[in-house]
C-alpha cells in the first residue's frame, strides 16, 4: 500500500514538472517573440523620426549661442548690450537670448543641453 501511494506521488509530481517545464518554454517563446516586434517597431518609427529630421529644414531655434564676458557700456544693462549687438550683426537669424548671473543656473542650463544633445545623438545613432 505504501509503495502504491509513493508511486502515485511520483506521477503526479512528473506530471507537475511536465506541465511547469510547459508553461515556463511557451512564456519564453512569447516573450521572445515580442520583443522580437518591439525591436522591429522601435526601428520603424526610429527610421521615420530620422528621415522626418534629416528632410526638415533647420530653423534658428536649433541654435544656440553661449556668451561670455560682455564689455559694458556706461548705463546699459548685459541684456541690452547683447540685444544690440546681435540684432545690428545677425538680424535675420537672431531670436532672443538669456543672461545668466549665477553660474548655478549655468550649469543647470548647460546639464539640459547635453541631455537633449545625447538624447539627440542616440536617436540619430538609433540606441
Amino acid at each position: 500500500m505504501h509503495t502504491h501511494r509513493v508511486s502515485q506521488l511520483n506521477l503526479i509530481y512528473c506530471y507537475f514538472c511536465q506541465i511547469l517545464f510547459n508553461v515556463l518554454l511557451v512564456s519564453y517563446v512569447f516573450v521572445n517573440i515580442f520583443l522580437v516586434v518591439a525591436l522591429q517597431e522601435y526601428k520603424y518609427i526610429s527610421g521615420k523620426r530620422l528621415e522626418y529630421f534629416m528632410i526638415s529644414k533647420p530653423l534658428p531655434q536649433h541654435f544656440t549661442v553661449l556668451v561670455r564676458a560682455i564689455p559694458l557700456s556706461d548705463g546699459v544693462s548685459v541684456g541690452d548690450a547683447v540685444d544690440k549687438f546681435f540684432k545690428e550683426y545677425h538680424a535675420s537669424t537672431y531670436l532672443s537670448h538669456t543672461v545668466v548671473h549665477q553660474t548655478g543656473k549655468l550649469r543647470r542650463l548647460l546639464v539640459r543641453f547635453i541631455i537633449r544633445f545625447a538624447t539627440l545623438c542616440c536617436f540619430v545613432m538609433g540606441y
